[in-house]
């Protein structure tokens, strides 16, 4: 199999795979350092990317039903599950290189199989935002040579992206903060407008009547959103006296697991980015740290044209929200067989899923790529050690600005088979069945 560019880079500096900003000024020596747990502290490495390179799987050896065999066995017993099974779900594609992704999407095209580019719903508000309306953004190196206001819209990237401040912030810039309480973003920021979660919509909305001149009921307005009409005109005129705003918001993860229907803030926030840019300049950034969820969702958009949440069971792709998502179909105990191609977010995700999910997914027979340490211990099928991007193998992830960033090999002593490379072997191996 060809190698991906990146991993043929000679470079001196590791690119950090700890939130989406995928620092790329990582000394390899310090990153190496971190891997092998021989140091604590590094420069240029936040609390996120030092957890990012010591998470990296020991694991070497394959196994079948907890038992250690060789890479022929665990792959032939991969096989048998998977024509064996009725629906197989697969998800964790968050953790895997572009290339890897698209490897994973033929092997789940090819068994029918069901397809989430991740394992909870962060994000998919935006990703549906841009399908329905568009995106006007922008790269993270554009915003940090050129804007001049940052509004920070329930999100906190002093904690959720520890170097974003330093990296693509000039000091001299406006920030202003709207958060439900104030955070240490909020702290450091111009401005902090305290406005409740259940409001943010409202806000929108009001935000987008008064940029359209429309009349509107003060009383109403203040009702709705906690503050009064002159509050949001002057937060107005702050965007359209700027040249060039960009607005930073945080992904839906926020959704509970019982909602009927993705975060239809992300919708607003888009159409009233497009409506500002008829008199301004004015980008918006999700403040995304899922790792490579949206490479992910680019591939699956590219194959199939929807970018999560596919069920491939009669032969072409179908899309319903989040009807055939990782976790919904867990909840409605569809599936008899999972497939995980990372377990890069499962830690994360789990306090989110509901009881009936979680049950299903610990008694449900499970083919594990790891690359990273979990906890599954005795309830996976088939686990196959396999490369962890930017750290054994080569690869690209994608930016939370759409980037494709480049991630070289860390420590070319600890390579091992591919995502890619396994995929490859599952996909050629049923094939020629």
């Amino acid at each position: 199999m060809a190698l991906s560019p990146a991993s043929q880079l000679n470079r001196n500096s590791g690119v950090c795979g700890g939130c989406g900003s995928l620092c790329d000024d990582i000394q390899l020596s310090d990153a190496l350092s971190l891997f092998e747990q021989r140091v604590e502290e590094s420069p240029n490495l936040c609390c996120l990317g030092k957890r990012w390179f010591q998470s990296s799987s020991k694991l070497a050896t394959c196994l079948v039903d907890g038992r250690e065999t060789d890479l022929e066995t665990a792959i032939s017993n991969a096989i048998e599950l998977i024509r064996g099974s009725r629906m197989t779900i697969m998800g964790g594609l968050e953790g895997l290189s572009t290339t890897a992704q698209q490897f994973a999407w033929r092997l789940a095209d090819q068994n029918r199989m069901v397809v989430d580019s991740g394992l909870g719903y962060s994000g998919r508000g935006e990703s549906l935002a841009v399908q329905q309306i568009g995106h006007v953004t922008a790269t993270l190196g554009e915003i940090a040579e050129r804007s001049d206001l940052s509004l920070y819209w329930f999100c906190n990237p002093a904690i959720s992206h520890p170097r974003h401040l330093d990296r693509f912030e000039r000091k001299e810039r406006e920030r202003i903060t709207v958060d439900s309480e104030l955070s240490e973003t909020g702290r450091i920021s111009s401005q902090f407008i305290d406005l409740k979660r259940q409001h943010a919509n409202a806000a929108i909305n009001v935000l987008q009547g008064l940029l359209a001149d429309l009349k509107m009921d003060a009383v109403r307005v203040q009702r709705m959103t906690g503050h009064a009409i002159e509050h949001w005109q002057q937060l107005l005129k702050k965007i359209l006296s700027s040249k060039y705003s960009v607005i930073y918001t945080h992904p839906s993860s926020h959704l509970e697991a019982n909602e009927s229907d993705f975060d239809s803030e992300a919708e607003g926030m888009a159409r009233l980015v497009r409506q500002l840019n008829l008199k301004t300049r004015v980008v918006a950034i999700a403040l995304r740290n899922d790792e490579n969820a949206i490479g992910a969702e680019n591939v699956l958009a590219w194959s199939s044209g929807f970018p999560f949440a596919i069920n491939l069971n009669r032969g072409f792709p179908r899309f319903f929200g989040k009807e055939f998502s990782f976790e919904s179909v867990l909840d409605r105990k569809e599936c008899d067989l999972i497939f995980l191609a990372s377990t890069a977010k499962l830690n994360r995700v789990w306090d989110r899923w509901s009881e009936s999910a979680k049950t299903h997914f610990l008694s449900t027979k499970k083919i594990v790529l790891s690359s990273i340490q979990h906890s599954l211990g005795g309830t996976v099928a088939v686990e196959i050690p396999v490369s962890r991007c930017g750290v054994s193998c080569g690869g690209d992830f994608c930016r939370q600005d759409n980037v494709s960033i480049g991630m070289p090999i860390l420590n070319p002593g600890s390579v091992r088979i591919t995502p890619e490379q396994v995929m490859e072997l599952l996909s050629n191996r049923i094939q020629r069945k």
